[in-house]
């Protein structure tokens, strides 16, 4: 009976540490929001205009970005770079902006594309990388 006890006890915290986990990633997307690079982006990803013409983050406004969120997430991506050492620091923050709210256009410009397909190619070689 003691076992069972133990496991179901073990169980539990488990199951704790994941709805910390998912908490502590609720978090981190609310102080992003609350920045003003976030507010950028937002306002870049309502652009109505051919696919030629969108506007994206310009390397200054990227350059703020990556500081935001290496701010934000700098335990998960020493977490990452510790488990992925392969990962470039572009796959990170791609990594982390995916834990956003912001959808596949708006990370997208934010990289620098005025489109997905770029985003698409990087999920893929992200799952490559992280594989291995």
């Amino acid at each position: 009976m003691q076992v069972r006890d133990k496991d179901l006890e073990v169980g539990s915290r488990e199951e704790k540490i994941r709805q910390l986990e998912k908490e502590q990633l609720n978090l981190r997307s609310w102080l992003f929001e609350q920045s003003s690079i976030y507010a950028k982006i937002q306002k870049l990803s309502t652009q109505k205009c051919k696919e030629k013409e969108r506007k994206v983050l310009t390397m200054t406004e990227r350059s703020h970005l990556y500081d935001v969120i290496g701010r934000i997430y700098d335990d998960y991506i020493c977490s990452m770079k510790e488990k992925y050492p392969r990962l470039t620091d572009e796959d990170l923050l791609y990594l982390c902006l995916s834990h956003t709210n912001l959808d596949s256009l708006s990370i997208a410009l934010c990289l620098g594309f005025s489109n997905t397909q770029p985003i698409n190619q990087r999920k893929y070689r992200l799952k490559e990388k992280m594989k291995q």
